[in-house]
């Protein structure tokens, strides 16, 4: 319900790789997911947000260039902790 609710939909191809995603083989976090998930814990996003509202903070949160640094590491980033580390 939560990626349906960020409009993650879960058979959508365009949104792959994700564990979100129905397609998706991977059994860890992509890029994609650390992305989704880093914006989804922002102080900035509220419980109390329509989705006109959340679409236009996003927007901003994600331009932002120290977000776009976050963007170009998320692959990375989830390589190098979490379960990861632990299987390889």
């Amino acid at each position: 319900m939560l990626t349906k609710g960020l409009g993650l939909q879960n058979r959508v191809t365009g949104v792959t790789p994700s564990i979100f995603n129905t397609y998706t083989v991977d059994e860890f976090l992509t890029g994609l997911d650390y992305v989704m998930l880093k914006l989804l814990y922002d102080r900035r996003i509220k419980p109390t947000m329509n989705y006109n509202q959340i679409q236009q903070v996003s927007n901003s949160i994600l331009n932002e260039k120290h977000y776009q640094r976050h963007i170009l590491g998320a692959e990375a980033a989830v390589k190098t902790s979490g379960l990861y580390s632990m299987v390889n």
